[in-house]
């Protein structure tokens, strides 16, 4: 009996089963890579978010500056700014925690920069940075956290603390928003020099939007999404301290009494008008 091979036709056919199997194979296993990839990056957005609203609210809500509001060391000053992908604002403030970590020492506070910078400027060793995704280009904010350095000739800083190293931490962003509302005029504004004001703001609202792609960018205009409106991280904190003032800080330590009159509405008056001339 003769026998019988496989005839090139029913090779072509299995070859083409074969190969429609694989690329259904390769295709899900494909989607599922692309999806697990997806998902990292969407979880490591989030952590990112949570860091940097957590790390807001705690110091936001811990601002701290003294009773006359003339003390360039518990300055809060805010800056408008901006950048290629919207605002870069920045924001200097004192509050009443202590340094993170092993850092902390009884009695010292800190204080607290967040300043928009370019990721080429950032020390990715240093601040932990994980670097910008070309896919999605952006800033990076530059969160700074250092012992409070008390000035020459004033008395009652803790031994040691001046030699504390500070904290620095850096994140991917595309904007950082600062207002500041104000609650003589009733409205928010973008600067804030509580040396000037000699008072603090109301409230702090701060808004953070991260890089995004030009197809994320694009899905949200089709979905008529305003990043001004839905920021990644929105934080909007009243300052205790500053809230419900409509005027000066009350000079409780007698900071600003004219030693020869007594007057002390005079000497704040003219307390501001110095420092407005600087």
């Amino acid at each position: 009996m003769k026998a019988r091979g496989f005839t090139l036709l029913e090779l072509l056919v299995a070859v083409s089963v074969m190969t429609v199997a694989v690329g259904i194979v390769y295709a899900t296993f494909a989607s599922v890579i692309d999806t697990m990839a997806m998902t990292r990056e969407n979880a490591d957005r989030m952590l990112q978010q949570m860091a940097l609203h957590r790390n807001l609210t705690d110091s936001l809500c811990a601002i701290y500056a003294d009773a006359a509001g003339v003390r360039e060391e518990f300055q809060l000053v805010g800056t408008d700014g901006s950048g290629q992908y919207g605002p870069a604002d920045s924001l200097r403030f004192c509050t009443s925690l202590p340094m993170p970590g092993a850092y902390a020492l009884p009695g010292v506070m800190k204080v607290v920069e967040y300043k928009v910078v370019s990721p080429s400027d950032i020390d990715a060793a240093a601040t932990g940075y994980s670097g910008s995704d070309p896919s999605r280009p952006g800033m990076a904010l530059q969160i700074t956290e250092s012992p409070l350095a008390y000035e020459d000739g004033v008395q009652g800083s803790v031994s040691g603390s001046d030699q504390l190293p500070m904290v620095k931490r850096a994140i991917p962003i595309a904007s950082f928003d600062v207002q500041y509302y104000d609650g003589t005029t009733q409205e928010w504004t973008k600067e804030w020099d509580s040396l000037s004001e000699q008072r603090l703001p109301w409230a702090v609202w701060v808004r953070v939007n991260f890089p995004r792609s030009e197809e994320e960018r694009a899905a949200d205009n089709a979905a008529g999404v305003d990043r001004d409106d839905a920021a990644d991280v929105d934080v909007m904190m009243t300052v205790a301290t500053g809230a419900g003032l409509q005027g000066p800080f009350l000079d409780l330590n007698h900071l600003r009494v004219d030693s020869d009159s007594g007057d002390m509405s005079n000497d704040v008056k003219s307390t501001k008008s110095s420092k407005k001339k600087k």
